[in-house]
């Protein structure tokens, strides 16, 4: 199955994670639906889905970055000690604090899991 066929039926199988950013490509995080438009359009070759630290760090924060634009009403993110909106998690990572380690952390397992579900 061609890389283009996974990620189509990634999407098909997976809609609620089709627009979640998964990988960088120069720069610049793509999200399933972003990266199956660039290999059609043959704007790049191959899926690279080993991260290294610094991508993690921008796929979290672009995550957060893109639910800010979603419509209201949002919800939080609960800790034990209290809870985060999606403003304060964005700010947490960019300022790279222990809470944004642990977004950070929670995200990687998410996308290790849609790293596997695409195959």
């Amino acid at each position: 199955m061609s890389e283009a066929e996974k990620l189509r039926k990634f999407i098909r199988e997976n809609p609620a994670l089709a627009d979640v950013p998964f990988m960088v490509v120069e720069g610049i995080p793509l999200s399933p639906r972003e990266a199956l438009e660039r290999l059609e359009r043959e704007e790049m070759g191959a899926l690279g889905l080993s991260l290294t630290e610094e991508q993690l760090w921008m796929l979290t924060e672009e995550n957060y970055r893109r639910l800010l634009l979603k419509p209201l009403p949002r919800p939080v993110i609960v800790w034990i000690d209290g809870s985060l909106t999606f403003e304060q998690a964005l700010e947490e990572v960019r300022m790279r604090t222990p809470r944004g380690q642990e977004l950070m952390k929670s995200y990687d397992g998410l996308l290790k899991e849609v790293t596997r579900r695409i195959g």
